[in-house]
């Protein structure tokens, strides 16, 4: 039964990496979500743009499976997320193989959340060397790898303490990288940086966008989604009220609600 539920005819092709549909959510008599649906090819990078208190966050912890939503169905490279059972609820896949298909997904969050008693080299071999099972030299080479990746280099040695919150904000993308995720989700990842720490963070994002990472990013940095978004979603109250290609959702919004949005965060750039 369980494998009738979660690998139903009905899964999207793979080149889908992310296929959302229907996708509700509330927490107690909260609506958070409301019938959102929506896809990430392979290789894109989608941002989503809203209010804050508009289920964006949300919306990325579901797919993530870090919040269980009420109803519809999530795919990540073809795999369901949930049991998707066939009056349209959603639930829990049993913990080992939903952790199997949470290998795959890698998430940045807006704190960095580093062991403090731990290099930057030491943090970022933690998961391979846990998770992953692999041997300490070969975490330690793919560990130097991934923060050389992130321009880092020079600071392998370095504790959390003694690096900037740019720089530590770069170690916890490199800490994702080395799972070898095949999507990262990305939570407001500069929010918690001073604006002249924001710049590094988001050339880190930027060339892994140009290397073809697919990415779903949370932020409120505009410039960054006009520049690297494939497309951009406006949610507003838990609905993705409009979603398009940059130049269209920036320069001609079809809805008042997003030229009011717009308008505001615009301002203040």
């Amino acid at each position: 039964m369980m494998d009738q539920l979660t690998c139903a005819s009905t899964s999207p092709p793979v080149e889908k990496a992310v296929s959302i549909e229907g996708l509700s959510h509330s927490f107690g008599t909260h609506l958070i979500l409301d019938n959102v649906s929506l896809t990430v090819n392979l290789g894109e990078v989608v941002v989503l743009i809203g209010a804050s208190g508009s289920g964006k966050t949300t919306l990325l912890r579901c797919i993530n499976s870090l919040e269980v939503p009420q109803r519809g169905k999530i795919f990540v490279n073809g795999e369901a997320m949930g049991v998707h059972a066939a009056d349209g609820s959603f639930a829990k896949l049993p913990d080992r193989l939903l952790n199997q298909r949470r290998a795959q997904i890698g998430m940045v969050f807006q704190r960095f959340n580093l062991f403090p008693h731990m290099t930057a080299l030491q943090n970022v071999m933690l998961g391979p060397t846990l998770v992953r099972k692999m041997a300490h030299a070969e975490a330690e080479e793919l560990a130097a790898a991934q923060l050389r990746r992130v321009n880092l280099a020079d600071k392998l040695d370095a504790y959390p303490s003694k690096l900037s919150g740019g720089q530590q904000q770069r170690v916890a993308i490199a800490r994702t990288l080395a799972m070898e995720p095949k999507l990262v989700l990305f939570d407001e990842p500069t929010s918690a940086l001073d604006p002249e720490l924001v710049g590094e963070v988001l050339e880190t994002m930027r060339s892994l966008a140009s290397e073809g990472m697919t990415m779903i990013v949370v932020t409120h940095e505009m410039g960054f989604a006009e520049e690297v978004a494939n497309r951009v979603h406006f949610l507003d109250k838990g609905t993705i009220l409009e979603q398009g290609p940059p130049a269209k959702i920036f320069s001609e919004p079809e809805h008042e609600r997003t030229r009011m949005f717009l308008k505001r965060v615009l301002r203040t750039r």
